[in-house]
């Protein structure tokens, strides 16, 4: 079961602009978690995307999940390999799963002559 990308207009509605700027001001005030799941679930409700996605990765121990964008990208933030495995194996039942870990080093351009 793929998941598509669904109108990125539809997240303009009016009813849900103060959420939206509510999970706005977590992320400003450091609870980047809190901000990353409720934005996830009103982008998947919005876009009619299957946000039981962002659901079953907080039931597996997920910090945070959401979607990436206006989707069909998911992502989750675990403290532990186990989790993300937990979360991986579920995710893989909706399509391709890429794990990785994040750096917190500073980003660097490399000139290739070719």
């Amino acid at each position: 079961m793929g998941i598509r990308r669904s109108d990125p207009m539809r997240l303009r509605h009016p009813l849900l602009v103060e959420h939206f700027n509510h999970a706005v001001r977590l992320a400003e005030d450091g609870k980047y978690w809190d901000a990353m799941i409720l934005n996830g679930v009103l982008v998947s409700s919005l876009l009619s995307l299957p946000y039981n996605l962002v659901l079953d990765a907080l039931e597996h121990g997920a910090l945070a999940a959401g979607i990436s964008g206006n989707g069909p990208a998911l992502t989750a933030i675990t403290d532990s390999e186990s989790k993300a495995k937990d979360i991986a194996s579920v995710w893989q039942n909706y399509g391709e799963v890429i794990r990785s870990k994040a750096s917190n080093e500073k980003a660097m351009v490399s000139v290739v002559e070719g």
